[in-house]
């Protein structure tokens, strides 16, 4: 059996008018959670300042909230389902299994990614495979929303207010205490540089900017607050920078 394939287990040989049978058991189950799904909210912002003065701003799904929609969609369907995940040297793969009562089992495709091969990229790398691998294998969207707010002019302080990879660290009040707090300039200078470096890298490898952002930040060690200052700021511009050196094989 093929990672593209649908199939059931292999106890016992099953006819062709068998698999059709458990085929649209399988296919109600997905109907009826079509039919209750609702969209997952997209509690993840990012809002930047790029190289050419404009302001961006993305919203996003995080991990924990489209899990929260696909379970909440999969009530009374007879449907369930699990992922894997493997590393292997520097190269991570994510793919989502789905079963029914009946035995049916759907084996989505292999999602691959290559990595640096430290543990905060693996990590982050896993967490973004598992959000596209889930939405993708439900037809639930968990893509990132550009608002299209451009403007003609920088903005003075955008904010990057910044949910780790679907593990949600804040609850209750904590939340929009960090969210006051997490004011970080990326107007002028290296952050902005570093924002820049982060919106090609996007470009090049067709990953979200805030998951790159999230990714560098695990790197670094650091948080939004930190990044004001200066010397923090050229830490992450270099790490932003080294990324995309070691995509593009040193041609920076």
């Amino acid at each position: 059996m093929t990672d593209k394939e649908t199939d059931v287990p292999k106890v016992e040989k099953v006819t062709p008018e068998k698999r059709v049978e458990l085929q649209a058991a399988f296919n109600t189950g997905l109907a009826k959670f079509r039919s209750q799904v609702k969209a997952p909210a997209k509690n993840g912002h990012v809002n930047y300042g790029t190289k050419n003065g404009n302001n961006k701003k993305y919203d996003y799904v995080l991990l924990d909230d489209l899990i929260k929609s696909i379970d909440d969609g999969l009530k009374a369907t007879g449907l369930a389902w699990y992922q894997e995940a493997e590393i292997d040297m520097k190269v991570i793969r994510v793919r989502t299994i789905i079963v029914h009562t009946t035995g049916f089992v759907y084996h989505s495709p292999w999602m691959k990614f290559t990595t640096n091969g430290q543990p905060q990229e693996a990590g982050s790398a896993i967490t973004y495979a598992k959000r596209y691998s889930l939405g993708a294998s439900f037809g639930v969207s968990s893509e990132v929303d550009d608002d299209g707010a451009a403007t003609s002019a920088p903005a003075a302080s955008p904010s990057i207010a910044q949910h780790s990879g679907g593990q949600r660290q804040q609850r209750g009040g904590v939340n929009q205490r960090r969210q006051n707090n997490n004011q970080t300039n990326t107007s002028s200078g290296p952050l902005k540089q570093a924002m820049h470096q982060i919106e090609l890298i996007s470009q090049a490898t067709g990953r979200d900017q805030p998951d790159i952002y999230q990714e560098l930040m695990g790197q670094t060690g650091y948080v939004d607050a930190e990044l004001n200052t200066t010397s923090n700021a050229v830490k992450f511009f270099n790490a932003a920078k080294q990324m995309r050196h070691d995509l593009e094989g040193g041609n920076v």
